[in-house]
Order: structure tokens, then sequence, then C-alpha cells
């Protein structure tokens, strides 16, 4: 039983990347009309496998537990005909579960005593994750003020599909401006993400170069 459980560490973070990068290469091809259910599928894996994930962690596989199932059926609400109803709690649900495990995997990560190929999976999950976390947060926002982001090339107001692409350019801090916050809220979301991803990248370098360069020490 031990082996088996160290085998499942050892590989933690494969079925958690996969259905992420999986979601940002389909999403695109899947995001209308009937096949709209299958890309709600593939996200609605995300919880299961970021719970896999917490797999050495037991009390926070419980608290991945507890927020994750929510999590799930709110995912799938539209695709079940809404019956969870509307509004600003069924996208707080994702929120809050992307939070929760994007915060203990990003710790997890960066804290790693020594750097192997499945602690670059969970980084790359980590990064990824936050893109999803500050989708949500979005989501919420526009949810409770519809008119706090503006696409230019439609001239209309953002709807939460959008905020997913706009939420990724603004992790990376690319910026195309196609999509604007207007309001004061949305513009300091934007500002938090881009400060985070900019700073996730600067801790993760200099984490990672420092246990490098500390294993290289233990060889010699």
């Amino acid at each position: 039983m031990q082996v088996k459980l160290e085998h499942v560490e050892r590989y933690q973070y494969v079925g958690l990347f996969t259905v992420l990068v999986g979601v940002l290469f389909v999403h695109p091809y899947l995001a209308e009309g009937s096949r709209d259910f299958l890309l709600s599928l593939l996200v609605a894996l995300i919880p299961a496998m970021a719970v896999v994930a917490l797999v050495d962690q037991r009390a926070m596989v419980v608290v991945g537990i507890i927020l994750g199932i929510p999590a799930t059926l709110a995912i799938l609400n539209d695709s079940l005909g809404g019956v969870f109803g509307s509004g600003w709690l069924v996208l707080l649900l994702p929120l809050a579960f992307y939070g929760f495990a994007t915060t203990v995997i990003c710790y997890h990560v960066l804290t790693e005593p020594r750097v192997g190929v499945d602690t670059l999976l969970g980084a790359i999950c980590g990064y990824l994750m936050l893109g999803f976390t500050w989708s949500g947060a979005y989501g919420v926002l526009i949810s409770q003020e519809p008119a706090s982001f503006y696409t230019t090339h439609s001239g209309e107001h953002a709807v939460v599909s959008d905020l997913f692409y706009f939420s990724f350019v603004t992790l990376t801090t690319l910026g195309y401006g196609d999509i604007v916050p207007v309001t004061a809220k949305a513009q300091s979301l934007a500002m938090m993400e881009a400060i985070t991803g900019v700073l996730y990248l600067a801790v993760l370098v200099s984490r990672l170069v420092a246990m490098y360069g500390a294993a290289r020490r233990e060889r010699s």
C-alpha cells in the first residue's frame, strides 16, 4: 500500500497538468452549441485532478473534497439545466476551490526541498491554476457589475466566457487591449493578477535556481 501511495505521489500532478492544458487547447472548439457540454465535463475534471495532486497532504485532501464537490456541481450547472440557479453564488463555488487548490499547490512547489520532473509539472499547474482562479474572480465581479469589462472588437460588455481569455492574457502581462476593465474594481483585479503572474515567475525561478545550486553542492 505504501509503495502504491509513493507511486501516486511521484506522478501527482500529471492528471491535473493534462486536464488544464487540454482545456486551454480545446476551449475554442467546444465553447459553442451542443459541444459546450463536453467542455463543461472537461473543466469539471479539474477539481478531481487537483485533489489527486494534493495526495501527499492528507488534511488538504479532505478540504479539497469538501470544496471540490460543490465546485464540480456548479461547473456543470448550465449543462444540468441550471438546477442550482444562477448568480454570483454559483460562480463563487469554483472560485473558492480554485483559490484553495492554487494556494496549496504553489506553496508545495515553492517549499519542495528537491527539484524533480513532478516539481516542474506542479509549478506549471500552479501557474495555470492562477489563470483559472482569476478568471473565476472576474466572473463573480461581472455577475454583480455586468459593465465591468468592455470589448473593443464588438463594442459590447464582456461576458464570462471572454474573461477566461482575458485572465491568461493579463496573467502573462501580454495585454492585447481587446478587452478592457472599465470600473475601479475590475482594474484593481487586473492589476493584482498581473502582479501575481510576475511575482510567481520571479519567485519560482529564484527558488528553482537555489534548489539546483544546493543539489550541486551536495553532490560535490
